[in-house]
Protein backbone atom coordinates (compact mmCIF):
# COMPACT_ATOMS: atom_id res chain seq x y z
CA UNK A 1 0.00 0.00 0.00
CA UNK A 2 1.64 3.30 -0.66
CA UNK A 3 1.96 5.83 1.75
CA UNK A 4 -0.76 8.75 0.47
CA UNK A 5 -3.21 5.66 0.65
CA UNK A 6 -2.36 4.99 4.22
CA UNK A 7 -2.65 8.40 5.48
CA UNK A 8 -5.97 8.27 4.02
CA UNK A 9 -6.80 5.07 5.61
CA UNK A 10 -5.41 6.58 9.00
CA UNK A 11 -7.53 9.78 8.53
CA UNK A 12 -10.90 8.15 7.29
CA UNK A 13 -10.38 6.48 10.70
CA UNK A 14 -10.08 9.19 12.60
CA UNK A 15 -12.81 10.96 11.36
CA UNK A 16 -14.87 7.89 11.89
CA UNK A 17 -13.80 8.01 15.34
CA UNK A 18 -13.69 4.33 15.44
CA UNK A 19 -12.89 3.96 19.52
CA UNK A 20 -12.77 7.37 20.43
CA UNK A 21 -16.42 8.68 20.79
CA UNK A 22 -19.34 8.30 21.67
CA UNK A 23 -21.86 5.44 20.89
CA UNK A 24 -21.91 2.04 18.78
CA UNK A 25 -20.87 3.90 15.42
CA UNK A 26 -17.09 4.28 17.52
CA UNK A 27 -16.25 0.85 17.77
CA UNK A 28 -17.43 0.01 14.01
CA UNK A 29 -16.02 -3.38 14.03
CA UNK A 30 -18.22 -4.27 16.43
CA UNK A 31 -15.38 -5.92 18.32
CA UNK A 32 -14.57 -5.82 22.15
CA UNK A 33 -12.14 -3.22 23.22
CA UNK A 34 -10.36 -3.97 26.16
CA UNK A 35 -8.78 -1.33 28.48
CA UNK A 36 -6.98 -1.85 31.46
CA UNK A 37 -6.23 -1.77 34.65
CA UNK A 38 -9.55 -0.70 35.41
CA UNK A 39 -11.21 -0.22 38.91
CA UNK A 40 -14.58 -0.20 38.63
CA UNK A 41 -16.54 2.35 41.02
CA UNK A 42 -19.37 0.56 41.08
CA UNK A 43 -21.88 0.87 44.55
CA UNK A 44 -23.90 -1.79 46.35
CA UNK A 45 -26.48 0.87 46.39
CA UNK A 46 -27.66 -0.86 43.16
CA UNK A 47 -29.73 -3.60 43.44
CA UNK A 48 -30.96 -5.75 40.62
CA UNK A 49 -29.72 -4.55 37.69
CA UNK A 50 -31.01 -6.72 35.09
CA UNK A 51 -28.37 -9.20 33.43
CA UNK A 52 -28.40 -11.43 30.52
CA UNK A 53 -27.68 -15.23 30.19
CA UNK A 54 -27.78 -15.79 26.32
CA UNK A 55 -26.81 -13.65 23.48
CA UNK A 56 -29.72 -10.59 22.27
CA UNK A 57 -31.48 -11.59 19.30
CA UNK A 58 -33.16 -8.19 18.23
CA UNK A 59 -34.83 -10.34 15.15
CA UNK A 60 -38.64 -10.54 14.78
CA UNK A 61 -39.66 -14.00 14.26
CA UNK A 62 -40.55 -13.32 10.49
CA UNK A 63 -37.34 -11.59 10.13
CA UNK A 64 -35.53 -14.52 11.77
CA UNK A 65 -37.31 -16.75 9.67
CA UNK A 66 -36.61 -14.75 6.45
CA UNK A 67 -33.00 -14.55 7.36
CA UNK A 68 -32.37 -18.12 8.28
CA UNK A 69 -34.10 -18.90 4.44
CA UNK A 70 -31.91 -22.44 3.21
CA UNK A 71 -33.31 -21.90 -0.18
CA UNK A 72 -32.42 -19.56 -3.18
CA UNK A 73 -34.24 -16.10 -2.58
CA UNK A 74 -33.76 -15.39 -6.55
CA UNK A 75 -37.30 -18.12 -6.36
CA UNK A 76 -38.84 -16.46 -3.86
CA UNK A 77 -42.75 -15.43 -5.00
CA UNK A 78 -45.12 -12.79 -3.77
CA UNK A 79 -47.31 -15.38 -1.95
CA UNK A 80 -43.96 -16.39 0.41
CA UNK A 81 -43.78 -12.85 1.53
CA UNK A 82 -47.31 -12.04 1.58
CA UNK A 83 -48.37 -15.83 3.57
CA UNK A 84 -45.23 -16.00 5.27
CA UNK A 85 -42.54 -13.29 6.38
CA UNK A 86 -44.15 -10.37 5.08
CA UNK A 87 -48.23 -9.84 6.18
CA UNK A 88 -49.27 -6.03 5.26
CA UNK A 89 -47.19 -3.75 2.68
CA UNK A 90 -48.96 -0.92 3.95
CA UNK A 91 -47.71 -2.06 7.37
CA UNK A 92 -43.82 -1.19 9.00
CA UNK A 93 -42.60 -4.80 10.15
CA UNK A 94 -39.04 -3.51 9.28
CA UNK A 95 -38.34 -2.48 13.17
CA UNK A 96 -36.12 -4.47 15.20
CA UNK A 97 -37.20 -5.71 18.86
CA UNK A 98 -35.85 -3.61 21.95
CA UNK A 99 -35.15 -4.48 25.00
CA UNK A 100 -35.28 -3.15 28.48
CA UNK A 101 -32.63 -3.20 31.42
CA UNK A 102 -34.22 -2.61 35.02
CA UNK A 103 -32.65 -2.12 38.27
CA UNK A 104 -33.26 -0.66 41.91
CA UNK A 105 -31.47 2.12 43.79
CA UNK A 106 -31.41 2.43 47.23
CA UNK A 107 -30.07 5.67 48.30
CA UNK A 108 -31.32 8.43 50.45
CA UNK A 109 -29.86 11.04 48.11
CA UNK A 110 -31.74 13.00 45.69
CA UNK A 111 -31.44 11.50 42.05
CA UNK A 112 -32.70 13.99 39.24
CA UNK A 113 -32.29 11.15 36.73
CA UNK A 114 -30.99 7.91 35.67
CA UNK A 115 -29.42 6.74 32.44
CA UNK A 116 -27.94 3.55 31.51
CA UNK A 117 -24.77 3.98 29.92
CA UNK A 118 -23.49 1.33 27.43
CA UNK A 119 -19.76 0.86 25.66
CA UNK A 120 -17.83 -1.69 23.74
CA UNK A 121 -14.69 -1.07 26.03
CA UNK A 122 -14.57 -2.28 29.58
CA UNK A 123 -13.63 1.08 30.68
CA UNK A 124 -17.00 2.58 30.17
CA UNK A 125 -15.08 4.88 27.74
CA UNK A 126 -17.19 6.50 25.16
CA UNK A 127 -20.35 5.16 26.62
CA UNK A 128 -23.75 5.55 24.71
CA UNK A 129 -26.71 7.07 27.19
CA UNK A 130 -29.89 5.71 27.46
CA UNK A 131 -32.62 7.38 29.48
CA UNK A 132 -33.96 5.64 32.25
CA UNK A 133 -37.99 5.87 32.76
CA UNK A 134 -39.63 4.11 36.32
CA UNK A 135 -36.35 2.78 36.70
CA UNK A 136 -35.69 1.30 33.15
CA UNK A 137 -34.36 1.82 30.05
CA UNK A 138 -34.79 0.49 26.52
CA UNK A 139 -32.23 -0.10 24.34
CA UNK A 140 -32.36 -0.45 20.81
CA UNK A 141 -29.69 -0.26 17.87
CA UNK A 142 -27.06 -2.12 19.15
CA UNK A 143 -24.16 -3.58 17.20
CA UNK A 144 -24.59 -7.28 16.07
CA UNK A 145 -22.03 -9.94 17.48
CA UNK A 146 -20.49 -7.56 20.17
CA UNK A 147 -19.90 -7.45 23.36
CA UNK A 148 -21.44 -4.70 25.44
CA UNK A 149 -20.20 -3.88 29.06
CA UNK A 150 -23.67 -0.96 30.48
CA UNK A 151 -23.81 0.62 33.69
CA UNK A 152 -26.65 2.24 35.41
CA UNK A 153 -25.67 6.08 36.24
CA UNK A 154 -27.65 7.93 39.19
CA UNK A 155 -26.98 11.88 38.56
CA UNK A 156 -27.32 13.38 42.08
CA UNK A 157 -28.04 16.88 42.72
CA UNK A 158 -24.95 18.54 43.78
CA UNK A 159 -22.69 15.62 43.65
CA UNK A 160 -20.81 13.39 42.04
CA UNK A 161 -22.57 10.78 39.95
CA UNK A 162 -23.58 6.79 41.45
CA UNK A 163 -22.68 4.17 39.31
CA UNK A 164 -24.05 0.34 39.64
CA UNK A 165 -21.15 -1.92 38.92
CA UNK A 166 -20.26 -2.81 35.86
CA UNK A 167 -22.28 -5.88 33.64
CA UNK A 168 -21.56 -7.41 30.38
CA UNK A 169 -24.08 -8.42 27.36
CA UNK A 170 -23.41 -9.82 24.15
CA UNK A 171 -25.92 -9.76 20.67
CA UNK A 172 -26.18 -12.28 18.19
CA UNK A 173 -23.70 -12.35 15.10
CA UNK A 174 -26.89 -12.63 12.77
CA UNK A 175 -26.72 -9.90 9.46
CA UNK A 176 -28.54 -7.59 8.59
CA UNK A 177 -28.21 -5.32 11.99
CA UNK A 178 -31.80 -3.50 11.77
CA UNK A 179 -31.80 -0.36 13.27
CA UNK A 180 -34.86 1.69 14.65
CA UNK A 181 -35.22 5.46 13.53
CA UNK A 182 -38.35 6.90 14.95
CA UNK A 183 -41.05 7.70 12.20
CA UNK A 184 -39.30 6.38 9.80
CA UNK A 185 -39.12 2.64 7.97
CA UNK A 186 -36.82 -0.11 6.41
CA UNK A 187 -33.59 1.33 7.74
CA UNK A 188 -30.49 -0.91 8.26
CA UNK A 189 -26.59 -0.95 8.42
CA UNK A 190 -25.40 -2.63 5.62
CA UNK A 191 -22.29 -3.81 8.03
CA UNK A 192 -21.64 -6.51 9.78
CA UNK A 193 -21.31 -9.45 7.14
CA UNK A 194 -18.38 -11.63 6.34
CA UNK A 195 -17.44 -11.05 2.40
CA UNK A 196 -15.29 -13.45 0.12
CA UNK A 197 -11.62 -12.08 1.32
CA UNK A 198 -12.78 -13.39 4.76
CA UNK A 199 -13.00 -9.30 5.70
CA UNK A 200 -16.05 -8.11 7.88
CA UNK A 201 -17.60 -5.14 6.37
CA UNK A 202 -17.01 -2.65 9.14
CA UNK A 203 -20.62 -1.52 11.27
CA UNK A 204 -21.90 1.80 11.56
CA UNK A 205 -20.74 3.48 8.47
CA UNK A 206 -23.07 3.31 5.91
CA UNK A 207 -26.83 2.52 6.37
CA UNK A 208 -30.35 2.09 3.55
CA UNK A 209 -33.34 3.77 4.57
CA UNK A 210 -36.88 4.80 2.91
CA UNK A 211 -36.62 8.71 3.11
CA UNK A 212 -37.39 11.18 5.62
CA UNK A 213 -40.56 12.68 4.36
CA UNK A 214 -42.62 10.58 2.25
CA UNK A 215 -46.26 11.51 3.01
CA UNK A 216 -47.36 8.15 0.26
CA UNK A 217 -45.59 5.38 2.93
CA UNK A 218 -45.46 7.75 6.19
CA UNK A 219 -41.61 7.20 6.23
CA UNK A 220 -42.08 10.57 7.98
CA UNK A 221 -38.78 11.33 10.73
CA UNK A 222 -39.65 12.14 14.38
CA UNK A 223 -37.50 14.35 16.29
CA UNK A 224 -36.74 11.58 18.45
CA UNK A 225 -35.65 9.72 15.00
CA UNK A 226 -33.53 13.03 14.25
CA UNK A 227 -32.07 12.32 17.74
CA UNK A 228 -31.18 8.89 17.16
CA UNK A 229 -28.99 8.88 13.71
CA UNK A 230 -27.31 12.23 14.86
CA UNK A 231 -26.74 11.47 18.28
CA UNK A 232 -26.56 7.63 18.75
CA UNK A 233 -25.68 6.64 14.61
CA UNK A 234 -23.88 9.56 14.08
CA UNK A 235 -25.05 10.09 10.81
CA UNK A 236 -23.26 13.43 8.80
CA UNK A 237 -24.06 12.66 5.47
CA UNK A 238 -27.41 11.88 3.57
CA UNK A 239 -27.62 11.08 -0.08
CA UNK A 240 -30.94 11.66 -1.67
CA UNK A 241 -31.69 9.19 -4.84
CA UNK A 242 -34.99 10.54 -5.54
CA UNK A 243 -35.28 12.00 -8.78
CA UNK A 244 -38.71 11.39 -10.10
CA UNK A 245 -39.59 8.86 -13.00
CA UNK A 246 -36.85 10.53 -15.48
CA UNK A 247 -34.31 11.40 -13.05
CA UNK A 248 -34.39 15.29 -13.77
CA UNK A 249 -34.35 16.38 -10.22
CA UNK A 250 -33.53 19.41 -9.65
CA UNK A 251 -35.62 22.71 -7.47
CA UNK A 252 -39.27 22.17 -7.82
CA UNK A 253 -39.78 18.58 -8.86
CA UNK A 254 -41.02 17.48 -5.21
CA UNK A 255 -37.35 15.27 -4.82
CA UNK A 256 -34.94 17.73 -4.63
CA UNK A 257 -35.22 19.51 -0.87
CA UNK A 258 -31.76 22.00 -0.90
CA UNK A 259 -30.90 20.34 2.39
CA UNK A 260 -31.12 17.55 4.77
CA UNK A 261 -34.30 17.00 6.76
CA UNK A 262 -31.91 15.47 9.23
CA UNK A 263 -30.54 18.91 10.28
CA UNK A 264 -28.94 21.89 9.10
CA UNK A 265 -25.42 20.40 10.11
CA UNK A 266 -25.60 17.09 7.98
CA UNK A 267 -24.16 17.29 4.71
CA UNK A 268 -27.04 16.93 2.02
CA UNK A 269 -26.10 15.17 -1.61
CA UNK A 270 -28.53 15.05 -3.87
CA UNK A 271 -27.87 12.16 -6.67
CA UNK A 272 -31.09 11.99 -8.28
CA UNK A 273 -31.83 8.54 -9.74
CA UNK A 274 -34.49 7.02 -12.78
CA UNK A 275 -36.24 4.21 -12.06
CA UNK A 276 -37.23 1.82 -15.00
CA UNK A 277 -37.80 -2.40 -15.94
CA UNK A 278 -35.13 -4.86 -15.91
CA UNK A 279 -31.91 -3.74 -16.60
CA UNK A 280 -32.68 -0.06 -17.31
CA UNK A 281 -32.84 0.78 -14.03
CA UNK A 282 -29.06 0.38 -14.80
CA UNK A 283 -28.32 1.69 -17.74
CA UNK A 284 -30.37 4.67 -17.16
CA UNK A 285 -28.71 5.87 -14.38
CA UNK A 286 -24.90 5.06 -14.71
CA UNK A 287 -23.78 8.54 -14.52
CA UNK A 288 -25.64 8.59 -10.92
CA UNK A 289 -24.08 5.43 -10.34
CA UNK A 290 -20.74 7.17 -10.49
CA UNK A 291 -21.71 9.63 -8.67
CA UNK A 292 -22.97 7.83 -5.76
CA UNK A 293 -19.24 5.75 -5.90
CA UNK A 294 -17.54 9.06 -5.63
CA UNK A 295 -19.34 10.49 -2.68
CA UNK A 296 -18.66 7.41 -0.63
CA UNK A 297 -14.75 7.73 -1.41
CA UNK A 298 -14.52 10.54 0.61
CA UNK A 299 -13.66 9.02 4.14
CA UNK A 300 -15.16 12.55 5.48
CA UNK A 301 -18.71 11.28 4.72
CA UNK A 302 -19.20 8.82 7.22
CA UNK A 303 -21.03 7.66 8.63
CA UNK A 304 -23.77 7.95 5.66
CA UNK A 305 -26.69 6.76 4.95
CA UNK A 306 -28.58 6.44 1.57
CA UNK A 307 -32.31 6.50 0.54
CA UNK A 308 -35.12 7.15 -2.53
CA UNK A 309 -38.35 7.04 -1.58
CA UNK A 310 -39.14 4.05 -0.13
CA UNK A 311 -35.94 2.81 0.30
CA UNK A 312 -36.26 -0.29 -2.08
CA UNK A 313 -35.56 -0.14 -5.49
CA UNK A 314 -32.67 2.81 -6.50
CA UNK A 315 -31.38 2.42 -3.27
CA UNK A 316 -31.53 -1.25 -4.08
CA UNK A 317 -29.45 -0.82 -7.17
CA UNK A 318 -26.75 1.04 -5.07
CA UNK A 319 -27.21 -1.37 -2.68
CA UNK A 320 -26.83 -4.06 -4.75
CA UNK A 321 -23.64 -2.58 -6.39
CA UNK A 322 -21.85 -2.15 -3.17
CA UNK A 323 -22.85 -5.18 -1.80
CA UNK A 324 -20.71 -7.02 -5.00
CA UNK A 325 -18.01 -4.85 -4.74
CA UNK A 326 -17.34 -5.57 -1.13
CA UNK A 327 -17.68 -9.25 -1.97
CA UNK A 328 -21.21 -10.42 -0.58
CA UNK A 329 -22.55 -13.82 -2.54
CA UNK A 330 -25.42 -13.30 -4.62
CA UNK A 331 -27.79 -15.15 -2.20
CA UNK A 332 -26.70 -12.12 0.49
CA UNK A 333 -27.28 -9.73 -2.23
CA UNK A 334 -30.64 -10.88 -2.92
CA UNK A 335 -31.65 -11.28 0.80
CA UNK A 336 -30.79 -7.78 1.25
CA UNK A 337 -33.01 -6.51 -1.81
CA UNK A 338 -35.79 -8.34 -0.13
CA UNK A 339 -35.67 -7.88 3.28
CA UNK A 340 -36.99 -4.33 2.38
CA UNK A 341 -40.55 -6.24 1.60
CA UNK A 342 -40.59 -6.01 5.58
CA UNK A 343 -41.25 -2.22 5.41
CA UNK A 344 -44.20 -0.14 4.90
CA UNK A 345 -43.33 0.27 0.53
CA UNK A 346 -47.14 -0.24 -0.03
CA UNK A 347 -45.85 -3.37 -2.38
CA UNK A 348 -44.19 -7.07 -2.27
CA UNK A 349 -41.12 -6.99 -4.81
CA UNK A 350 -39.72 -9.93 -5.55
CA UNK A 351 -36.28 -10.68 -7.66
CA UNK A 352 -37.36 -11.89 -11.23
CA UNK A 353 -39.93 -9.31 -11.36
CA UNK A 354 -40.30 -7.55 -14.97
CA UNK A 355 -40.37 -4.20 -13.84
CA UNK A 356 -38.89 -1.64 -11.61
CA UNK A 357 -38.55 -4.30 -8.92
CA UNK A 358 -36.51 -7.09 -10.32
CA UNK A 359 -33.03 -6.86 -9.73
CA UNK A 360 -32.09 -9.96 -11.82
CA UNK A 361 -32.81 -7.97 -14.55
CA UNK A 362 -29.23 -5.83 -13.99
CA UNK A 363 -27.73 -7.95 -12.17
CA UNK A 364 -27.89 -10.27 -15.23
CA UNK A 365 -26.28 -7.71 -17.50
CA UNK A 366 -23.02 -7.42 -15.04
CA UNK A 367 -22.71 -11.34 -14.85
CA UNK A 368 -22.14 -10.42 -18.58
CA UNK A 369 -18.84 -8.35 -17.20
CA UNK A 370 -14.91 -9.65 -17.27
CA UNK A 371 -14.06 -11.22 -14.18
CA UNK A 372 -13.87 -15.04 -12.13
CA UNK A 373 -16.10 -13.66 -9.52
CA UNK A 374 -19.00 -11.44 -9.00
CA UNK A 375 -17.16 -9.51 -7.17
CA UNK A 376 -14.63 -8.95 -9.79
CA UNK A 377 -16.84 -8.05 -12.33
CA UNK A 378 -18.85 -5.37 -10.56
CA UNK A 379 -15.54 -3.66 -9.83
CA UNK A 380 -14.76 -4.17 -14.00
CA UNK A 381 -18.02 -2.79 -14.45
CA UNK A 382 -17.82 0.67 -12.40
CA UNK A 383 -14.25 1.30 -13.65
CA UNK A 384 -15.73 0.56 -17.22
CA UNK A 385 -18.30 3.26 -16.78
CA UNK A 386 -15.40 5.83 -15.33
CA UNK A 387 -15.55 5.28 -11.84
CA UNK A 388 -11.61 5.49 -10.76
CA UNK A 389 -9.48 2.86 -8.91
CA UNK A 390 -8.46 4.88 -6.41
CA UNK A 391 -12.11 5.42 -5.54
CA UNK A 392 -13.11 1.80 -5.19
CA UNK A 393 -9.62 1.29 -3.15
CA UNK A 394 -10.45 3.87 -0.88
CA UNK A 395 -14.06 2.08 -0.19
CA UNK A 396 -12.92 -1.39 0.18
CA UNK A 397 -9.96 0.64 2.64
CA UNK A 398 -12.33 2.32 4.98
CA UNK A 399 -15.71 -0.11 5.10
CA UNK A 400 -13.80 -3.61 5.34
CA UNK A 401 -12.02 -4.83 8.37
CA UNK A 402 -9.68 -7.49 7.46
CA UNK A 403 -7.75 -8.86 4.39
CA UNK A 404 -8.86 -6.88 1.38
CA UNK A 405 -9.80 -8.52 -2.02
CA UNK A 406 -7.18 -8.28 -4.94
CA UNK A 407 -9.16 -7.13 -7.67
CA UNK A 408 -8.51 -5.52 -11.47
CA UNK A 409 -6.90 -9.04 -12.64
CA UNK A 410 -7.43 -7.74 -16.21
CA UNK A 411 -6.14 -3.46 -15.92
CA UNK A 412 -9.11 -2.08 -16.95
CA UNK A 413 -7.82 1.26 -18.64
CA UNK A 414 -10.64 4.27 -19.38
CA UNK A 415 -9.40 7.23 -21.59
CA UNK A 416 -11.62 10.17 -20.69
CA UNK A 417 -13.07 12.40 -23.35
CA UNK A 418 -10.85 15.07 -22.75
CA UNK A 419 -7.93 13.08 -23.81
CA UNK A 420 -9.12 12.59 -27.40
CA UNK A 421 -7.79 14.14 -30.11
CA UNK A 422 -10.67 15.60 -31.94
CA UNK A 423 -11.52 15.84 -35.52
CA UNK A 424 -14.31 17.45 -36.33
CA UNK A 425 -16.16 16.47 -33.06
CA UNK A 426 -16.46 18.75 -29.93
CA UNK A 427 -16.17 18.49 -26.38
CA UNK A 428 -19.72 19.25 -24.64
CA UNK A 429 -20.56 19.97 -21.53
CA UNK A 430 -22.86 18.96 -19.00
CA UNK A 431 -24.45 20.20 -15.84
CA UNK A 432 -27.20 18.08 -16.18
CA UNK A 433 -27.70 15.38 -13.45
CA UNK A 434 -27.68 12.39 -15.47
CA UNK A 435 -24.76 12.97 -18.02
CA UNK A 436 -21.51 12.95 -17.44
CA UNK A 437 -19.50 16.50 -17.17
CA UNK A 438 -17.67 15.79 -20.38
CA UNK A 439 -18.52 14.06 -23.51
CA UNK A 440 -17.04 13.94 -26.73
CA UNK A 441 -20.41 14.84 -29.73
CA UNK A 442 -19.75 13.41 -33.36
CA UNK A 443 -21.69 14.66 -35.76
CA UNK A 444 -21.74 12.30 -39.55
CA UNK A 445 -17.81 11.79 -40.55
CA UNK A 446 -16.33 13.06 -36.83
CA UNK A 447 -13.47 11.47 -35.48
CA UNK A 448 -11.55 11.14 -32.41
CA UNK A 449 -8.81 9.40 -31.42
CA UNK A 450 -6.57 8.82 -29.11
CA UNK A 451 -2.66 7.28 -28.63
CA UNK A 452 -0.92 5.34 -26.40
CA UNK A 453 1.53 2.88 -25.35
CA UNK A 454 1.32 -1.02 -23.91
CA UNK A 455 4.49 -2.39 -21.86
CA UNK A 456 3.18 -5.93 -23.30
CA UNK A 457 2.18 -7.70 -26.02
CA UNK A 458 -1.72 -8.68 -25.45
CA UNK A 459 -4.62 -9.19 -26.14
CA UNK A 460 -7.67 -6.26 -25.70
CA UNK A 461 -11.36 -5.59 -25.98
CA UNK A 462 -12.31 -1.99 -26.42
CA UNK A 463 -15.84 -0.43 -25.04
CA UNK A 464 -17.03 2.82 -25.84
CA UNK A 465 -19.11 4.53 -23.08
CA UNK A 466 -21.61 6.42 -25.49
CA UNK A 467 -25.13 7.63 -26.03
CA UNK A 468 -27.08 8.52 -28.79
CA UNK A 469 -31.02 9.64 -29.79
CA UNK A 470 -31.05 7.37 -32.58
CA UNK A 471 -33.31 4.76 -32.10
CA UNK A 472 -32.88 2.28 -34.64
CA UNK A 473 -29.38 1.09 -36.58
CA UNK A 474 -26.62 -0.71 -35.99
CA UNK A 475 -23.31 0.00 -34.31
CA UNK A 476 -21.03 -1.57 -37.05
CA UNK A 477 -22.77 0.63 -39.38
CA UNK A 478 -22.38 3.68 -37.52
CA UNK A 479 -19.20 3.26 -35.99
CA UNK A 480 -15.94 3.01 -37.88
CA UNK A 481 -13.03 1.98 -35.32
CA UNK A 482 -9.32 1.97 -36.81
CA UNK A 483 -6.60 0.01 -34.83
CA UNK A 484 -3.30 2.16 -36.55
CA UNK A 485 -5.01 2.51 -39.71
CA UNK A 486 -6.47 -0.93 -39.77
CA UNK A 487 -10.27 -1.24 -39.92
CA UNK A 488 -11.84 -3.43 -37.39
CA UNK A 489 -14.27 -5.55 -37.45
CA UNK A 490 -17.31 -4.69 -34.76
CA UNK A 491 -19.95 -6.79 -33.06
CA UNK A 492 -23.34 -6.72 -34.87
CA UNK A 493 -25.28 -5.38 -32.44
CA UNK A 494 -28.47 -2.64 -32.77
CA UNK A 495 -28.37 0.29 -30.23
CA UNK A 496 -32.05 -1.02 -29.03
CA UNK A 497 -29.81 -3.87 -27.39
CA UNK A 498 -27.43 -1.72 -26.37
CA UNK A 499 -30.03 0.87 -24.99
CA UNK A 500 -28.92 3.67 -27.03
CA UNK A 501 -31.03 6.60 -27.78
CA UNK A 502 -33.55 6.03 -26.05
CA UNK A 503 -35.42 9.56 -24.61
CA UNK A 504 -34.84 12.94 -25.81
CA UNK A 505 -32.08 13.64 -23.08
CA UNK A 506 -28.78 11.15 -23.81
CA UNK A 507 -30.39 9.71 -20.23
CA UNK A 508 -28.74 5.97 -21.56
CA UNK A 509 -25.05 6.13 -21.20
CA UNK A 510 -24.36 2.49 -21.85
CA UNK A 511 -20.53 0.80 -21.86
CA UNK A 512 -21.21 -0.60 -25.47
CA UNK A 513 -18.19 -3.43 -26.32
CA UNK A 514 -17.69 -2.81 -29.69
CA UNK A 515 -14.68 -5.53 -30.06
CA UNK A 516 -12.99 -8.10 -28.81
CA UNK A 517 -9.84 -10.23 -29.01
CA UNK A 518 -7.57 -7.29 -30.18
CA UNK A 519 -3.97 -8.22 -30.55
CA UNK A 520 -1.75 -5.33 -28.91
CA UNK A 521 2.18 -5.08 -29.38
CA UNK A 522 4.47 -3.93 -26.76
CA UNK A 523 5.07 -0.55 -28.66
CA UNK A 524 2.77 2.43 -29.23
CA UNK A 525 -0.46 2.65 -30.99
CA UNK A 526 -3.65 4.50 -32.02
CA UNK A 527 -7.49 4.06 -31.74
CA UNK A 528 -9.32 5.79 -33.86
CA UNK A 529 -13.70 6.29 -34.16
CA UNK A 530 -15.61 7.96 -36.57
CA UNK A 531 -19.11 8.34 -36.94
CA UNK A 532 -21.00 7.32 -39.65
CA UNK A 533 -24.61 7.65 -38.89
CA UNK A 534 -26.73 10.58 -39.79
CA UNK A 535 -27.69 11.13 -35.88
CA UNK A 536 -25.11 12.74 -33.33
CA UNK A 537 -23.15 10.06 -30.68
CA UNK A 538 -21.70 11.30 -27.37
CA UNK A 539 -18.97 9.42 -26.34
CA UNK A 540 -17.51 9.98 -22.78
CA UNK A 541 -15.15 7.20 -22.02
CA UNK A 542 -13.06 4.60 -24.26
CA UNK A 543 -12.32 1.66 -22.16
CA UNK A 544 -9.58 -1.40 -23.12
CA UNK A 545 -9.66 -4.46 -20.86
CA UNK A 546 -6.34 -6.16 -21.07
CA UNK A 547 -4.53 -9.16 -19.54
CA UNK A 548 -1.88 -9.85 -17.04
CA UNK A 549 0.06 -7.01 -15.61
CA UNK A 550 0.28 -5.09 -18.73
CA UNK A 551 0.58 -1.38 -18.52
CA UNK A 552 -1.35 1.52 -20.91
CA UNK A 553 0.47 4.75 -20.99
CA UNK A 554 -1.51 7.83 -22.63
CA UNK A 555 0.97 9.56 -24.97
Amino acid sequence: MKLNKKILVLSALLCLGLGACTGPVKGSSGAEESITPWSDPGSESFTEVTEFDEPIDVRTDDQKAFIEYDGDYSQLQQSDFTGTYHTNPNESQSEAKTFEIEFTHDTDKEVSSYEVEMSLKNNMEDAWSFPCKDNKATIQNLFIGSTYYYRVKANIEGEEPEYSFVKTLETVDAAPRIVNIDGMTNCRDLGGKMTASGAKIRQGLLYRTASLDDSQSQSIITDTGRNTARKYLGMKTEIDLRGGPNGTGGEGSGSFTGSSKLDAETDYKFIPFAYSNGKDNLFRNIIPVRRFFETLATPEAFPAFFHCRIGTDRTGLCATLLNGLLGLSLQEIYQDYLFSNFGRIGKTSTVGQANEDGIAGYVNELAAFDGDTLQEKIYNFLLTIGVKEATLENILDVMLEGPKPELNAKKINVTHADQFTLDGASIVDSTEFRSPEKAAKLSNGNKIAYTFSSSKEVETSITAMMTSKTTSGALNSALKVKLDGTELSLYDTSFATNKLGFGTNDEYWEPAKLVDGVALSAASHTIEVENLFSADIKITDMVLTLGGDTEIALA
